[in-house]
């Protein structure tokens, strides 16, 4: 019995990672796109909530990804050498699920 419910423990969590796929685009400011400022949205230093452009497919990342995002913008190694540096033109790889428009972050890389 014990092994028959480990066996099922372990094929449950493969399920859930096989339900994670993988984005790739241009991160965004979210506030930006809502607002309509710019054609240009890209996110600053003070961007709290972030859209993933997917082949021209807007994403909005959910709050756990928001926060990803933040700390993942200020850890990026061409901002480690000069804090001061514009974020610029920034693509990022999402690992997580879609859900609707909004896509649930798993983990985040910027580069």
């Amino acid at each position: 019995m014990k092994k028959l419910l480990r066996l099922s423990a372990i094929a449950g969590m493969f399920a859930v990672f096989a339900f994670a796929e993988n984005y790739s685009g241009r991160l965004l400011d979210a506030t930006c796109i809502d607002q309509g400022k710019s054609k240009i949205c890209d996110p600053t230093s003070t961007s709290t909530h972030f859209a993933l452009n997917v082949d021209g497919k807007i994403y909005r990342l959910d709050d756990a990804g928001n926060a990803k995002a933040v700390e993942a913008l200020k850890n990026r190694a061409d901002r480690q050498k000069d804090p001061g540096l514009p974020v610029n033109t920034v693509t990022a790889k999402v690992d997580g699920a879609k859900e609707g428009e909004v896509l649930r972050v798993d983990s985040i890389e910027v580069q």
